[in-house]
């Protein structure tokens, strides 16, 4: 019996147990070619047609191989595992797409431009507005004051264009040519 024994096992020197090839496909209940594929994608083998049965042990059912790197096998369900989640999250974004509670990029660009419109055509207007109720009491201010909202409003308009809708705050005037007469100095 000791003969049959050492015919499919054998004991290393540091204690390790060894199993041969048809053994070890037994002990896994899978076949021959099974166990070769395992061997093609990094199942610790000791050498041609022997296995140390604890490292295969570890790099089967806890997903490590024996230098502790990550398995083939255990990449391919992490794989299938990331591949799911985002199947799911587009499923559900879809759902929500649906059900009305997400609106297409095509209709939120559309109505942003109908506001954005409507909003430019009532700020170049704010000058005739104040123009018209200056005019009455300050007939000779209400055009210059007019064209300095006018350029405010344009300039505003213009800088959120060019810089994708963020503005700077103003601080000084938009022109620096001096209106009216120019200031006396003390001496």
């Amino acid at each position: 019996m000791a003969d049959t024994v050492n015919a499919w096992a054998k004991l290393s020197t540091d204690g390790r147990v060894l199993l041969s090839s048809s053994q070890t496909a037994h002990v896994f209940n899978v076949s021959g070619e099974t166990l070769a594929k395992w061997a093609k994608r990094g199942c610790p083998k000791e050498c041609r047609g022997w296995y140390d049965i604890q490292a295969v042990i570890a790099w089967r059912y806890a997903g490590e191989g024996a230098d502790g790197g990550v398995s083939i096998m255990a990449e391919k369900l992490d794989a299938d595992k990331r591949l799911k989640l985002a199947r799911a999250a587009l499923v559900e974004q879809e759902l929500q797409l649906k059900r009305g509670q997400l609106l297409s990029a095509v209709l939120v660009e559309k109505e942003l431009t109908e506001i954005f419109d409507n909003l430019k055509a009532s700020l170049i207007t704010v000058g005739d507005h104040i123009m018209s109720e200056m005019y009455s009491q300050y007939p000779e201010m209400a055009p210059q004051v007019r064209r300095l909202i006018d350029g405010y409003i344009r300039a505003a308009l213009k800088e959120a264009a060019d810089n994708r809708g963020k503005l700077r705050e103003r601080t000084g005037r938009l022109n620096k040519n001096p209106v009216g007469r120019p200031r006396k100095r003390p001496k």
